[in-house]
């Protein structure tokens, strides 16, 4: 658009294109939010919000391979989908949903995600060591 304005070719339309282009890759750039409170995880997209409880877990799943969606359904039938990167930027986050997902299985509810969960929990606690080892220079 500021090009457009310096070379003297900005008209209305031409404006009203760049603001739409902005804003269709601002939508497809832009992150759902995460949050977590009460024992709930709510992950809130651009048209949707879904919510589970981290104490009531029945089942965990990875899907299109390790790293890229992080499924999780609770035993009201809330489902949330989120990005396992998301998980491993936020501590907070991460220790919300691994408190939730420990309450679970004592209490019996989760039957299935273990193994897929422990990947990720590894993978989380050994990039956050590795961080911890730089910052105090042992690497």
């Amino acid at each position: 658009m500021a090009c457009d304005l310096a070379t003297g070719a900005l008209a209305l339309p031409r404006a009203a294109g760049w603001a739409v282009l902005a804003m269709v890759v601002y939508v497809l750039v832009r992150p759902p939010r995460i949050a977590a409170e009460g024992g709930r995880l709510t992950v809130r997209g651009l048209l949707r919000e879904q919510s589970v409880r981290t104490d009531q877990l029945i089942t965990i799943r990875c899907r299109g391979g390790m790293g890229s969606r992080l499924v999780l359904e609770d035993l009201m039938g809330g489902r949330v989908q989120l990005d396992p990167r998301q998980l491993a930027a936020s501590p907070l986050l991460w220790h919300h949903l691994d408190s939730g997902v420990r309450r679970s299985r004592e209490r019996g509810f989760l039957r299935g995600g273990t193994r897929e969960l422990q990947a990720l929990a590894d993978h989380i606690d050994g990039g956050g060591a590795r961080k911890v080892f730089e910052a105090s220079g042992l690497t």
